[in-house]
C-alpha cells in the first residue's frame, strides 16, 4: 500500500463519515474500510488499496491467459476489446434497488454474448454516473435524464468475433438517446492500459456537452461529446456502498474461463480443454 493509496483510503472513510445515515449502510463500509490494513486487506472494490490490487492481479491474470492461448494454438492470436453499455438497465439514484442491479446487468450481458456464441471473454463490470449538461433545445438531441450505469469491458480472441456475433449483440443492445453507442468492437493492440481500465478501481461521472465537429464532406456541425469528471461526493459515497458488496468474482464477468485462487492473487484458466 502506497503513502498515496492509503491517502485515498482515509479520504474516502471521511466522505463516507460525512454523508452516513441510519438507513444507508455506509457504517459497514466505513468498519471493513478503517480495518483494512497490509497485512490483512480488506479486499473491497470500495477501498483504493485493495482495489489496486485487484487491478493488478487482472492485468497479470489476463496476459499469463493470452499468452497460454497463444502457447496452446502454435500461432499468435489477435484479440478484439468489447464494451457494451445495456439499456434500460439504470435507475435514477443508488440505494436498496440499485445494491441488486449489477448482477441483473452482468447476467442479461452473459446471456447475450452466450447467444451470440462467444466461447472465451474475459472482462469485468465498470460503472458510470452518466449526466447530460445540454440544454433542453439543443439540435443535437434531447436532453436525457441523470442516471447510474453498469456497463461491460472485456477481450475476445478474433475468431470468436462472428459476423452473427456481432449482428446479435448489436441488435440485443440498440441506440437510445442515453446511450449512442451500446457496443463498440475494436481490435487490441495490446497496450497494457486497456487492461488495466478493464478493472479500474476509479469511477466517474460521464457527461455529455455540446461539441463541435465535422460531417462526411468537412463541412462544421454540432455534435455531442463526452468529458469525464469527478464524481460528487455523495455520488462517490453511494457507489462505495454498492461495489462494497462485490466479491471478485460478482465483478468479473467469463465466459468459457473459470478463476483459479493463488497465494500472490489468481489466476485464468480454461473450464473445457482446449
Amino acid at each position: 500500500m502506497t503513502p498515496e493509496l492509503i491517502a485515498a483510503k482515509r479520504k474516502a472513510i471521511k466522505l463516507l463519515r460525512k454523508h452516513e445515515t441510519v438507513k444507508n449502510g455506509y457504517a459497514k463500509v466505513i468498519r471493513r474500510l478503517s480495518g483494512c490494513n497490509r497485512l490483512e486487506p480488506c479486499g473491497s472494490f470500495a477501498c483504493e488499496p485493495c482495489s489496486t490490487i485487484h487491478q493488478a492481479n487482472f492485468v497479470r491474470a489476463a496476459l499469463t491467459f493470452m499468452r497460454d492461448c497463444e502457447r496452446r494454438k502454435g500461432r499468435p492470436i489477435k484479440w478484439y476489446v468489447i464494451s457494451i453499455v445495456p439499456y434500460p438497465l439504470k435507475v435514477g439514484e443508488l440505494g436498496k434497488r440499485y445494491s441488486k442491479l449489477p448482477h441483473e446487468a452482468k447476467q442479461e450481458m452473459l446471456k447475450v454474448l452466450q447467444e451470440a456464441g462467444l466461447g472465451i471473454f474475459i472482462g469485468a463490470l465498470d460503472f458510470s454516473r452518466n449526466e447530460d449538461h445540454r440544454q433542453l433545445n439543443a439540435i443535437d438531441g434531447k436532453q436525457f435524464a441523470s442516471h447510474w450505469s453498469v456497463h461491460l469491458y472485456g477481450f475476445v480472441p478474433e475468431e470468436e468475433i462472428t459476423a452473427r456475433a456481432e449482428r446479435i449483440l448489436r441488435a440485443s443492445f440498440r441506440r437510445s438517446n442515453e446511450i449512442p453507442l451500446p457496443v463498440k468492437i475494436l481490435p487490441f493492440d495490446g497496450n497494457v492500459r486497456a487492461l488495466l481500465y478493464g478493472m479500474k478501481p476509479n469511477f466517474f461521472r460521464r457527461v455529455t456537452v455540446i461539441g463541435n465537429g465535422y460531417d462526411r464532406k468537412g463541412n462544421p456541425r454540432i455534435c455531442r461529446n463526452t468529458r469525464s469528471r469527478p464524481l460528487r461526493p455523495w455520488q462517490d459515497a453511494s457507489l462505495r456502498a454498492v461495489i462494497n458488496k462485490l466479491t471478485l468474482t460478482d465483478r468479473l464477468v467469463l465466459i468459457g474461463v473459470k478463476v483459479r485462487s493463488m497465494p500472490s492473487g489468481f489466476s485464468l484458466v480454461l473450464t473445457r480443454p482446449p
